[in-house]
């Protein structure tokens, strides 16, 4: 196998881990996380900014991949200090512990410190942002990670149901490959025996090689702060076990 097949067969798994809910950063792992501060940035984000969010979110999810249930547990919260300001991203679930550090305007990932578990191994890794040249076009989004990339998504202009094309950061694109998020429209869905009025986000892959891929549903309460209802997609690699996500509860302060 060619150095090039390698390469193209690396990305491609790193788009399968990114249409699931279990996908870590996509980015190059750094050896420590060094002190608070967003990486030197060209890049632009459409939307609203999340200086508009709660100051502190809890998130409570019933979590199931393939016939495999649990809870997940997300809280987001803004930081400060000397000045500058953050988003801490903090989740845990059964098989993985979280710690994201986010832009305070956009979400986007400055830093990670992200602990899974198998029956087997148990792995640890840090990354850090030290500097993203990258200029988006008005028409693309930026995903570096699943959880701060479902938060990422609150923040865009639902009401005009725009199309993105997803830029992962840190890899280059796959020839013959596009991933497109789209908005689809409003849909009321029922969870835990409350009924939401909801954005329903689509995330899935066009060109050559996208017919081996599922698509990833997501639902966003339609009412700003547009959180996080539910989830579906598959878990990994085409045919792996669906990941599914239903908001239980869900407080802000």
């Amino acid at each position: 196998m060619s150095k090039e097949s390698l390469v193209r067969g690396r990305r491609l798994a790193l788009i399968c881990l990114a249409l699931s809910g279990l996908a870590p950063p996509l980015l190059a792992p750094s050896s420590t996380a060094s002190a608070q501060g967003a990486p030197k940035a060209a890049v632009a984000y459409p939307g609203r900014s999340a200086a508009s969010l709660p100051a502190r979110e809890h998130f409570v999810y019933a979590r199931s991949v393939g016939d495999v249930a649990g809870k997940l547990d997300i809280e987001l919260a803004r930081k400060s200090s000397g000045g500058k300001s953050w988003y801490e991203l903090v989740s845990h679930a059964p098989d993985e512990d979280a710690l994201y550090t986010l832009d305070a305007l956009s979400l986007a990932l400055i830093r990670s410190d992200v602990t899974t578990r198998t029956a087997t191994t148990t792995i640890r890794r840090l990354t850090e942002v030290v500097e993203d040249r990258l200029v988006l076009d008005p028409d693309e989004l930026q995903i570096s990670a699943t959880e701060p990339f479902q938060q990422r998504i609150r923040l865009i202009p639902f009401e005009e149901k725009p199309v993105y094309r997803l830029i992962f950061q840190g890899s280059q694109s796959v020839p013959g490959f596009s991933l497109i998020l789209s908005v689809l429209g409003r849909e009321t869905v029922a969870v835990e025996g409350r009924s939401w009025d909801c954005w329903k986000v689509e995330v899935g892959a066009k060109g050559v090689v996208g017919s081996f891929f599922g698509k990833s549903h997501y639902w966003y309460q339609a009412e700003w702060p547009h959180a996080l209802v539910k989830f579906e997609g598959p878990s990994s690699y085409p045919g792996s076990p669906m990941t599914r996500l239903e908001l239980l509860s869900y407080s802000s302060s």
